[in-house]
C-alpha cells in the first residue's frame, strides 16, 4: 500500500519540476555569494553535472532540455516557495530575500549565476 501525496501539485512545463529540485537546498536558506546563488546540499560541479545529464536525457527524448529554461523555473519555484506564509518567521522572511535576490539579478543580467 502507499499513499499519493497531491499537496503543492500542479501544472508546469517538462523538465520544471526535476531541474529546480536540485536547487530547492539553496532556495529554501537564501544562500548569496557576490550576487551568485550559493549550493545547498550539493557542490556547483553535482548541480552542474546533474543538470547536464538531465539535460542529455531531455534531448534522447527529443524533448527540450531544461537548461534553456532554467531562469524562468528558478524564479517561479521561488514564487511557488512564497506563494503560503511559511509559519516561522525566520524562514518566510528568508525566502521572500532570495525571491527579491532573484528577480532583482535576473533584471540586472537577464539571467541567474549558480555557483
Amino acid at each position: 500500500m502507499g499513499i499519493i501525496d497531491l499537496e503543492q501539485s500542479g501544472w508546469a512545463p517538462a523538465g520544471y519540476d526535476v531541474s529546480t529540485a536540485v536547487l530547492v537546498p539553496s532556495l529554501h536558506e537564501g544562500g548569496w555569494r557576490e550576487g551568485t546563488l550559493a549550493g545547498g546540499w550539493f557542490t556547483g560541479q553535482q548541480t552542474r553535472r546533474y543538470l547536464e545529464q538531465l539535460d542529455e536525457e531531455f534531448r534522447r527524448a527529443s524533448v527540450q532540455p531544461p537548461s534553456t529554461n532554467l531562469n524562468a523555473f528558478i524564479i517561479c519555484r521561488a514564487i511557488n516557495m512564497c506563494a503560503v506564509i511559511h509559519r516561522e518567521r525566520a524562514t518566510w522572511e528568508r525566502r521572500q530575500r532570495t525571491l527579491e535576490a532573484l528577480l532583482t539579478a535576473y533584471l540586472d543580467d537577464q539571467r541567474l549565476s549558480l555557483e
